[in-house]
This record gives structure tokens, sequence and C-alpha cells, in this order.
């Protein structure tokens, strides 16, 4: 049987005093779930696990226990270490600053529609840049995300498939703890 390191992304998560998530009680959750070495990043809904299950399989028993455990329910990306590797490497604006609160990654929960993409072709100014990549969609933000149309527009429209956005600091921690996890 062979385990995966996977990440879960929950959107919304401790955003604005709203969807009220304690970290240790995600992590007892995932744990009950039969998922081992669980570990979480920050208070935003990032968290680390070993898994024999599918990522399918995962994301429909975390996605009910979450529900049944919170309350509600909040849009989840699953990824594998190797996948948020990979991610990173993709990148097109890695190189561009030392500021990682400048680079974003947002990941999609499924394909997103190129049309609804589209949509954001004309909010890039003062600099921004955005690229997407498969489920990845990519941010350059010199001016930072509070101040952006960009990425207001990002996290508030609808693209076919929710998404939830990491700074770049996000990424880069997330990679290096699930590469601690044994």
């Amino acid at each position: 049987m062979s385990v995966t390191t996977c990440i879960a992304l929950f959107r919304g998560l401790n955003v604005g005093g709203s969807h009220k998530v304690p970290m240790v009680d995600l992590r007892e959750m995932l744990a009950g779930l039969g998922f081992a070495n669980v570990k979480t990043y920050i208070q935003s809904g990032n968290a680390l696990f070993d898994t024999a299950e599918t990522a399918t399989a995962a994301v429909t028993n975390i996605n009910t226990a979450f529900a049944a455990k919170f309350g509600f329910s909040a849009p989840l990306v699953l990824l594998t270490a190797a996948q948020l590797d990979a991610a990173i490497t993709a990148s097109p604006y890695s190189g561009l600053t030392d500021d990682h609160k400048m680079l974003h990654a947002g990941f999609f929960v499924a394909d997103p529609d190129p049309k609804m993409l589209a949509t954001l072709a004309p909010l890039p100014e003062n600099g921004e840049r955005f690229a997407v990549h498969g489920r990845v969609i990519y941010l350059y933000l010199p001016r930072y995300s509070a101040r952006s149309d960009l990425a207001n527009r990002l996290t508030g429209a609808n693209f076919g498939a929710p998404v939830t956005v990491r700074n770049w600091r996000s990424v880069l921690a997330l990679a290096a703890l699930a590469k601690t996890i044994d």
C-alpha cells in the first residue's frame, strides 16, 4: 500500500471573523479519519498529512467529516506534495522579487472556465500580472493584494470552480513542511 503526503487547502477559514475553525480541531478531525502525521500551518486552513487513500476518496471523506464537525462546508483543494512542488516550479513570477507578499498562487478545486478567466484580462494595472497553468493561477501584485482589483475579483468571482489563494511565503512553507512528514 502506497502512502502519499497531501496538502489540504481550505478556502475561507478564519478570515474576517467568519468560519472559525481551530486548527487543533481540524487536526483531530483529520487524524480521526485515519490520516497519519497530521500537521497544520498557520490559522487559515492549511493541513498536511499522509494517506493511502485516493485523492477522490480523501476529499469525499474530509468534506463529509468537515461539514458534520463544523456545521458548514468549505471548498477544499487537495494536492500531493509532488503537485505542490510542480506548481512552485511552474511559477512564471518566482524570480521577479524576494518580497513574497507580492507573489501568490491560487489553487482551483476543479478546472476553471477559460471564458470566465478571460474576464480578468483587463484588470491588471500598476505592473500586476497573472498567468494560469491548469488548476493554478499565479499572481504578481507589486502593490500587494489588499490594493489589487485583480486579487479582489479573483477571490470574489465565480470561475466555474472555487479557488483558494495563498501568498508565496505560505506556498513555500507548505512545500518545506511536506518534506518533514514521514
